[in-house]
């Protein structure tokens, strides 16, 4: 007797958990065979009510949560084992989701999965190995300062120099990186910015839609470029024809039979008679288009235009741009904006034009030093901080304010014999803060620090970039792309490759770190979403 009660106990037992697991899972609207009845599952409590000529379950009540109860120790049996049903820990952080805002990258070249769709194709086209197997920053990732602020003391304005102590000039040589003293006239960007822009076509390579159907969202892309790294201050005003001038002679017709070299290999085009060109180009163009308020001209031909013929740069004699309104000193020309092969790179990647139209105003020189990126005698240049050294990241803040992209009331100039203590904001955040901090060392050489973090253009800073940048300016560095280096502490003793693509990745100063340079020292003593906190002293 025992023994069968036994089994039928087990017997039930085992019915029961087959029933449990059986049960199907109650949704709002499925079926249902008796109204009133109820069904309890996932924490809510549903009834079956009429719906028509249906019975169907309702939407359910939420149930509250029992407190713990003490379960008793099942007695074994011999035959069944029955694993307790996991359960979720209540404290357990929820995945967060993944934006264009909080996304970080690992690379400047990574691939960016959030780009603006009229970028996404071109993304595609420059990440291809046999292109450039990089994409450049294609979105400007918009971050503003926030509320928190450093607890360490600073130093206060009355104890500062005057920033006009901080402005290097320079006198005429290739290109800027300080103040110049002799262009004439000058764009200040900030103030006023015409671009006439300047649409024509060869008879051998007719245009096939309007001048904005082309190239709309490259001018967006400059317009707004500016404008945000500029922290609002530079506003592009583009002067647009609606469709391209002819010039009735084939753009074949200036090719000279030589070629023009610009770096090597494929970097060669057809060498042109430019003058000539652009003689017929103003013949076209001058009794519509009135230059006389321009403080740039921006050629641009149809996309469909064969690369070969319109180069990066020019040969002398370097053509003069002459009009009705008097010479224009200030002009860019565009190679075709086509997605063909690298030699396209020139005329389609949209944030190379951010770099060719600043060297379209004379206003910046390229960085990167004697072709290796300066890597000699210690100089490594800016490696690849800068538009102007790669164009993989954000201008430095001092090619901003060289240039008039930003004003002076964001620049803190220290006093260099005196222990000091500054506040710099993210130099990529969006707004008008102080954001550079200059140190006199003497008439030819300043010490520069701004604050990095993954924002704006340059929101493809890996976290080991973040930190406050330091470079030294020395304007009695005279060779091209020369006189800015990247200043990297001592304790960092790997390759200045540091991240793939990315020459002085790691330069940035955390929180301690610090460095020595023409008798001073500087350091990084707080740090935060809110920028860096830096000190300044004798070394």
């Amino acid at each position: 007797m025992r023994k069968l009660l036994a089994g039928l106990v087990a017997v039930l037992s085992l019915s029961l958990v087959t029933a449990q697991i059986s049960v199907a899972a109650v949704t709002p609207g499925s079926k249902c065979t008796k109204v009133g009845a109820t069904s309890t599952y996932n924490g809510k409590k549903y009834t079956c009510v009429k719906s028509g000529k249906k019975l169907v379950w309702n939407k359910g009540v939420a149930l509250p949560k029992p407190g713990p109860v003490a379960t008793p120790t099942p007695t074994p049996t011999p035959t069944q084992t029955v694993a307790p049903t996991p359960i979720a820990s209540p404290s357990a952080t929820p995945t967060q989701v993944v934006t264009a805002e909080n996304f970080r990258f690992d690379s400047l070249c990574q691939k960016d999965p959030f780009v603006p769709a009229e970028w996404a194709s071109y993304q595609e086209f420059a990440l291809r190995s046999d292109i450039f197997n990089c994409a450049r920053p294609y979105r400007f990732k918009m971050v503003s300062q926030p509320n928190t602020q450093p607890t360490q003391p600073l130093t206060a304005k009355s104890d500062r120099n005057s920033v006009d102590m901080c402005k290097l000039t320079h006198g005429k040589r290739d290109g800027q990186i300080a103040f110049s003293s002799w262009v004439n006239p000058r764009i200040e960007m900030n103030q006023r910015l015409n671009i006439q822009v300047v649409p024509i076509e060869f008879t051998d390579f007719p245009s096939k839609n309007t001048v904005l159907g082309d190239n709309e969202k490259y001018f967006n892309y400059i317009r707004d470029g500016y404008f945000n790294l500029s922290d609002g201050q530079v506003k592009v005003n583009f002067k647009i024809p609606s469709n391209y001038f002819k010039v009735e002679k084939k753009l074949s017709s200036y090719d000279s039979g030589s070629r023009y070299d610009h770096g090597g290999g494929i970097w060669n085009w057809a060498s042109m008679d430019m003058n000539t060109m652009f003689k017929d180009i103003v013949s076209s163009v001058d009794s519509s288009i009135d230059f006389s308020n321009s403080d740039l001209v921006f050629f641009i031909v149809p996309p469909t235009t064969d690369n070969d013929y319109i180069s990066h740069g020019f040969p002398s004699p370097y053509p003069q741009l002459r009009t009705a309104e008097g010479f224009i000193p200030y002009w860019y020309f565009s190679p075709p904006m086509s997605e063909v092969n690298r030699k396209s790179w020139y005329g389609i990647e949209p944030f190379l034009h951010l770099h060719e139209l600043m060297h379209g105003m004379n206003k910046l020189d390229d960085h990167y030093g004697d072709g290796d990126f300066g890597r000699r005698d210690g100089d490594a240049g800016t490696g690849n901080w800068s538009t102007m050294s790669g164009m993989l990241t954000d201008f430095l803040f001092w090619d901003k304010w060289i240039s008039f992209m930003v004003s002076d009331e964001q620049v803190i100039c220290a006093k260099s014999g005196v222990t000091s203590t500054h506040w710099l904001k993210p130099s990529n955040y969006f707004g008008k803060e102080e954001k550079l901090l200059v140190i006199p060392i003497d008439s030819t050489k300043v010490l520069v620090v701004e604050s990095m973090r993954a924002a704006g253009f340059n929101l493809k800073l890996p976290k080991i970039s973040e930190g406050a940048l330091v470079y030294l300016v020395d304007i009695t560095k005279t060779e091209h792309g020369r006189g800015i280096n990247v200043l990297r502490p001592t304790n960092r003793t790997g390759s200045i490759y540091g991240m793939k693509d990315f020459v002085l990745s790691d330069a940035p100063l955390k929180v301690g770190d610090s460095i020595s340079s023409n008798g001073m020292k500087i350091s990084v003593i707080e740090s935060g979403d809110f920028g860096d906190v830096v000190k300044v002293e004798k070394a």
